[in-house]
């Protein structure tokens, strides 16, 4: 078996949650992995510039 990935760009639009604390990206295949790239120019809430967060679900 082997472990190719295919590199792809995923269509759909991102979702920002009400109280703003989350970025969701709705009806994704199974067992994906993304990379996710924010720009510098985006703070946080706390004005803080972003970090890099890495999930995997």
């Amino acid at each position: 078996m082997s472990s190719i990935k295919k590199a792809a760009k995923v269509d759909g639009a991102w979702e920002l949650s009400d109280n703003l604390k989350e970025l969701r990206l709705r009806h994704l295949e199974p067992k994906r992995d993304l990379i996710v790239t924010i720009g510098k120019e985006v703070k946080a809430l706390n004005t803080q510039p972003s970090v890099k967060i890495t999930k995997k679900l």
